[in-house]
C-alpha cells in the first residue's frame, strides 16, 4: 500500500524528534558525566601512577564494549584502511590527549584542569577554519578567541608569578648565603636570636616549597594545552576520516589501542611497583570505566558523527561549572574570585566562539 503525503511527513516527523532526543540525552551525559571525571582522575591517580591508571581503564573499557558489540551482532572491521583511522583517533584522544591530563592533575587542581581544558573549542574553530574546505572564522569568532585567552592569562598568573619568582630566587642564590652567615653570626649572640634564625629559615622553607609546587604546576598546565591540541587533532580527523563501522565497535577499537599504549607505558616505567590499590582508588577506576569511557567516549564519537564540531565542543560550557563545584565540595580545593572571573571569561569567550556564524571555505 502507498503511504500518503501526510504519512511520510507524519513518520519524517517522529524519526526527526528521536534523533534529536538521541543528540540530547548524549548532551546530557556529556556535560554531567565528563564534568565529573576529573575529580575521579585526580583521586585516582593518588594511588596508581598515570600510565598505568589511565591505561588499566581504557583496556577494560575497551574489551567491554567489543565484548558487548559482539553480542550485538555488529561487524568488526577487517581491513587495514578501516583499522589505522581508528587506531590514529584513539592515539589522539587517549595517549597524548587524556594521558597528560591525567599526568597533569598530579599538579593541578581538578577545577582548574577542567577550566584550562575549556578553551578546546578556541583551538576546534580555528584548526577546522584552516584545514581544506574547512570553516571561515568570523569577528565574533575572533573576538572570543581574544577573550578566551585573556581568561587563561588571568587562570594560570599566579603560576607565571610563582615560576618567574623561582628563577629570580636561583640568581640570588649566592646573595641569600652570605645574608645567611650574617645571620647566623647574629644570632650567635642570644637565645632569642637562635630563635628567631629558626622562625626565618622556617619560614623561608616554607616559601621556598610553594615556589617549588607552583613551577612544577606550571609545566603540567603546559601539559594540558598540548592535550588539548591533541584531543582537537583527533576529533576533527575522526570527523573528517569517516569509517564505515558502528560507533559502539569504533570507540571500543580506539580505546583498546589507546589503552595498550598507555599501559606499555606504565609498565615500562616500573609504575606497578609504585601501585598503591585502596578503595577510593578502586572506586576512582571503576566510575571511569563505565561511565567516563565506555557511556561518555561513546556519545562522543557519536555525536561528532551527528552534529558540528563546534556544537560537540559546547561540552566545555558546563564541565568547568561541575569539576570546580566537586572537587571544592569532595576534596576541599579551594574557590577564590580570582578563579570564578577567570571561569566567566573563560565560558563567555567560549560562547562567543561556538555561537558565531561561519561559512564554509571556498
Amino acid at each position: 500500500m502507498t503511504k500518503t503525503t501526510a504519512e511520510t511527513t507524519a513518520e519524517t516527523a517522529v524519526h526527526g524528534s528521536r534523533h534529536s532526543l538521541k543528540i540530547a540525552i548524549a548532551f546530557l551525559v556529556l556535560y554531567t558525566i565528563w564534568g565529573s571525571t576529573y575529580l575521579a582522575i585526580r583521586v585516582g591517580v593518588r594511588g596508581l601512577p598515570p600510565a598505568l591508571f589511565a591505561g588499566i581503564r581504557f583496556v577494560i573499557a575497551g574489551l567491554l564494549l567489543l565484548g558487548f558489540a559482539r553480542l550485538r551482532g555488529h561487524s568488526f572491521p577487517k581491513k587495514i584502511a578501516h583499522i589505522w583511522p581508528l587506531a590514529v583517533v584513539g592515539f589522539l584522544l587517549l595517549v597524548t590527549g587524556n594521558g597528560l591530563v591525567v599526568w597533569a592533575e598530579q599538579y593541578v587542581d581538578s577545577g582548574m584542569t577542567s577550566l584550562i581544558l575549556g578553551g578546546t573549542p578556541f583551538l576546534m574553530v580555528g584548526i577546522e577554519a584552516l584545514l581544506p574546505k574547512g570553516e571561515r572564522v568570523e569577528r565574533r569568532a575572533l573576538g572570543g578567541l581574544l577573550i578566551g585567552f585573556c581568561g587563561f592569562i588571568l587562570l594560570v598568573w599566579p603560576d607565571l608569578r610563582a615560576a618567574m619568582a623561582a628563577g629570580l630566587a636561583g640568581g640570588g642564590a649566592g646573595g641569600a648565603g652570605g645574608a645567611g652567615g650574617a645571620g647566623g653570626a647574629v644570632a650567635a649572640s642570644g637565645a632569642d636570636g637562635a630563635g628567631g634564625a629558626d622562625a626565618a629559615s622556617g619560614a623561608v622553607a616554607a616559601g621556598g616549597a610553594a615556589v617549588a609546587d607552583a613551577a612544577r604546576a606550571l609545566p603540567a598546565k603546559g601539559a594540558l594545552l598540548l592535550a588539548s591540541l591533541s584531543w582537537t587533532c583527533g576529533s576533527l580527523f575522526s570527523k573528517r576520516r569517516g569509517v564505515p563501522v558502528r560507533p559502539l565497535v569504533a570507540t571500543g577499537i580506539e580505546m583498546l589501542f589507546g589503552g595498550a599504549v598507555l599501559l606499555t607505558i606504565g609498565l615500562a616505567s616500573g609504575d606497578l611497583a609504585r601501585a598503591r590499590w585502596d578503595r577510593e582508588t578502586v572506586a576512582a577506576l571503576v566510575y571511569l570505566i563505565v561511565f567516563g569511557a565506555a557511556i561518555g567516549f561513546t556519545a562522543y564519537i557519536w555525536l561528532l558523527d551527528h552534529v558540528s564540531a563546534a556544537r560537540v565542543a559546547t561540552i566545555s560550557y558546563v564541565n568547568p561549572i561541575i569539576a570546580l563545584l566537586l572537587g571544592w565540595a569532595i576534596l576541599g580545593e579551594a574557590l577564590s574570585v580570582r578563579i570564578f572571573i577567570a571561569a566567566a571569561v573563560v565560558i563567555v569567550g567560549v560562547v562567543l566562539v561556538t555561537t558565531a556564524r561561519t561559512k564554509s571555505a571556498a
